[in-house]
Parts: C-alpha cells; structure tokens; sequence
C-alpha cells in the first residue's frame, strides 16, 4: 500500500507502519536467534483497492494482536511477556489508524 500515490499522506502513514511491523520481525527473529526473512521489506502484490487493502491490514492486525495476547498468556518467561506485551499494544494502535485510513477513504 505505500507504493500507492492516489493518496500520499496514507502512503507515507503505510510505509511508515511497513517498517515497524519489520522492526516486530526482527525483534522476534532475535529472540529466536533465527535470521530474518531476505524478503522482509518487499512488498507484496495488492490490489489496487485501498478499502479492500485497509481491511486486510486490520484482519492482520487483530490477529496478530491476538496472537501476541496468547503468548503474554501461556508465556513461563517474563522477558518474552514484557515483550509480546508491548508489541500487542502496539498493534492496538495500528488497529486504529486502520479505522482511520478507513474513515479517510470513505470505506
């Protein structure tokens, strides 16, 4: 979606969330002590559809944010709660700005 111009401030806001969720990804791939994906920062196709890509982005979100609740919840190591607390909190966050890009697009 930042590859998108019809609409630079969602864009930027996009690229902007790309590089976080890529910062989530490093951060796990280092609790791992895995490598991280060579792929990482390609974008991927999507159609030319900002509603159609906002609600795919909030689905991704909310189960992401899901998912990093059950880690808080089954993990035994306070490091890995601290952790995948904080990121589920974020990922609140980008939830909302997806309600926004949705307002701003009239989805």
């Amino acid at each position: 979606m930042a590859a998108y111009r019809d609409d630079l401030k969602l864009a930027s806001a996009y690229k902007r969330l790309a590089k976080i969720e890529a910062e989530h990804c490093s951060i796990f791939c280092k609790l791992a002590s895995v490598g991280k994906p060579a792929d990482l920062m390609v974008p991927s196709d999507a159609p030319d559809d900002w509603c159609a890509n906002i609600a795919e982005s909030k689905l991704r979100e909310t189960r992401a944010s899901a998912f990093y609740g059950q880690v808080v919840a089954r993990a035994t190591n306070e490091r890995i709660r601290e952790v995948f607390a904080a990121v589920s909190a974020i990922e609140a966050d980008h939830m909302l700005l997806d309600d926004l890009a949705a307002e701003m697009s009239n989805c």
